[in-house]
C-alpha cells in the first residue's frame, strides 16, 4: 500500500471518530432502550393466589418499581373484570403486591385484572390490565333437586348449585341404595332414562385441584328420586278429575307407590306464585281445597293447580318437583307444562 505520511495519519485519525461515535451511539441506544427494556422486565404480572377458601383468596404480583398505583378487580367474566380494573373498582398502594378478595362464592372460577398508573420519563401513564384465573375453594354440594321428570319421555332430571371451578361425580341407584350407574359429570346437572313406576336416589360430591392441591366435597346428602303425580284423566284425557263447586276445588289424583305424602299447589299464573294449600297422607289420592289466599274459589275464574309427592325415609327425602301444572279455567280443565325456573 503506497500513501503519504499525512494520509496514513488522516485515516488512524478517522478510524478514532468513527470508534467515538460508535460508542456514543451504543451510549445513547442503552440510556433510550434501557428505560424501555427496564420497564418491561419490571411491568406488574399476577403470578398467583395463596390462602385459598371457600370465599376467597389472595393474589400476588410482581411490582413495577414506577408504579404509582394499582387498580384491582374481580368478576367470573374475563371482560368485565377488566373493564372494573380499568375504572379503578379497588385502588391499592404502590407499596403492596398482594390483595385479598372476599365474599366469593365457592368452587367457583374467576378472573382477576390488575392495572395500574405509573410514570415514565416524568410522564403519566397507565397499563393495559393483565389477567389471571384463579378459583376458590370448593364446599359441599347446595341446591341437589330433581328439576324434572317427564313421563311420556321417561327421563328424570337432576340439578344442583354450580360450582364453577370444580368436576362432579355422581351415583345413580335405586330407592334402596344399591348402585345403577356412577360417572363423571362436567356441569351440574344429570339426566337417565328411568321407569314411571320406580323411585330411585343420587348422590354427587364435587372435585377440583387448585395450586396443585387436590380438593374434594364430599358426597352430597342423598335425595330420592320419583315422578309427579298426574291428575287423574277422563275419556282418554280430554277431561280431568278437577272441579270447582259451592266455591271448594276438588281434585284426584294417580297414586305413586313411593310417596310417603302429597302436596297441593295453587296459583293465578301457570309458572309463578304457587302456594302450598294442601297436604295428604300417601293413603288418600284426593282432597277438598277450600280457600285459597283466604278466599273461596270462584267457579268461573283461572286457577293453576298441580300436585307433589314427598319421599321420606332414614334420614333422606326427595320431592316429584314442578313439570306438570293443570289448568282450571270457567269449568274447563287443560294439561300444560311448567315454564318457569325451579
Amino acid at each position: 500500500m503506497n500513501c503519504s505520511y499525512g494520509e496514513y495519519n488522516n485515516m488512524s485519525l478517522n478510524k478514532n471518530i468513527n470508534k467515538l461515535n460508535l460508542i456514543v451511539w451504543v451510549l445513547l441506544c442503552i440510556a433510550y432502550f434501557g428505560s424501555s427494556k427496564m420497564h418491561v422486565q419490571a411491568a406488574s404480572i399476577l403470578t398467583g393466589t395463596s390462602g385459598v377458601t371457600e370465599n376467597g383468596f389472595m393474589v400476588h404480583w410482581t411490582k413495577d418499581i414506577r408504579a404509582v398505583e394499582y387498580y384491582l378487580a374481580v368478576d367470573e367474566n374475563r371482560d368485565t373484570a377488566v373493564s372494573k380494573a380499568r375504572a379503578h373498582s379497588i385502588t391499592v398502594p404502590a407499596s403492596d403486591n398482594s390483595y385479598t378478595f372476599s365474599g366469593l362464592k365457592k368452587g367457583t372460577k374467576y378472573y382477576v385484572a390488575l392495572a395500574y398508573s405509573y410514570t415514565d420519563l416524568g410522564t403519566a401513564k397507565a397499563s393495559d390490565p393483565v389477567t389471571l384465573i384463579c378459583k376458590t375453594a370448593i364446599g359441599k354440594i347446595t341446591g341437589l333437586t330433581q328439576s324434572r321428570w317427564y313421563v311420556n319421555k321417561k327421563k328424570v332430571y337432576v340439578t344442583w348449585d354450580a360450582q364453577t371451578a370444580a368436576s362432579y361425580e355422581y351415583v345413580f341407584m335405586d330407592q334402596r341404595g344399591n348402585t345403577i350407574s356412577t360417572g363423571k359429570c362436567f356441569t351440574n346437572t344429570f339426566t337417565y332414562r328411568i321407569s314411571n313406576k320406580k323411585c330411585y336416589s343420587f348422590k354427587v360430591k364435587a372435585y377440583a385441584t387448585i395450586n396443585g392441591k387436590k380438593h374434594d366435597s364430599g358426597y352430597s346428602d342423598t335425595i330420592y328420586l320419583l315422578a309427579q303425580p298426574l291428575i287423574k284423566s277422563l275419556k282418554y284425557g280430554s277431561a280431568f278429575d278437577l272441579s270447582i263447586s259451592d266455591g271448594k276445588l276438588t281434585v284426584s289424583w294417580d297414586k305413586v307407590k313411593a310417596a310417603t305424602n302429597y302436596n297441593i299447589y295453587v296459583s293465578r299464573k301457570r309458572d309463578s306464585g304457587y302456594e302450598k294449600v294442601g297436604n295428604v297422607s300417601k293413603s288418600k289420592t284426593k282432597a277438598v281445597i277450600k280457600k285459597f289466599r283466604n278466599k273461596k274459589f270462584n267457579k268461573k275464574g283461572t286457577y293453576y293447580i298441580y300436585i307433589e309427592a314427598i319421599k321420606k325415609k332414614s334420614g333422606s327425602s326427595g320431592s316429584s318437583g314442578l313439570n306438570y301444572v293443570w289448568k282450571y279455567a270457567n269449568g274447563k280443565v287443560t294439561e300444560n307444562y311448567y315454564h318457569g325456573r325451579k
